[in-house]
């Protein structure tokens, strides 16, 4: 399978820089000041290439946060409130999916 963004839009990459840590830190992203949205708040001067990302995300040994939570300030915002309400759920499929692995080494 192939995905292919040109040119890594801007979107993907600030996911990137929240969910996958290794990639903020390969291109020394940082947050500035605290703003909201929280992605107004990224900073980095240099431009992912393709073969970059592509060795962080073949690495077994990968960390990638599945979850991204909203901060107390953001959960107050009316953009976030219309889409996170009430306490969160666990998604059985999606749990089933990533800790299958996990599941077979334990058999």
């Amino acid at each position: 399978m192939r995905y292919s963004l040109w040119r890594f839009p801007l979107a993907v990459q600030l996911w990137a820089f929240e969910a996958i840590p290794r990639i903020a830190h390969l291109f020394r992203a940082q947050m500035q000041e605290r703003r909201l949205p929280k992605m107004c708040s990224w900073n980095s001067r240099l431009t992912p290439e393709s073969r970059d990302i592509a060795e962080v995300l073949d690495d077994p040994q990968l960390h990638v946060y599945c979850t991204l939570h909203a901060s107390p300030d953001e959960r107050e915002e009316e953009y976030v409130r219309l889409f996170v309400s009430g306490p969160r759920r666990e998604d059985p499929i999606l749990n089933a999916y990533l800790y299958e692995d996990s599941a077979d080494d334990a058999a």
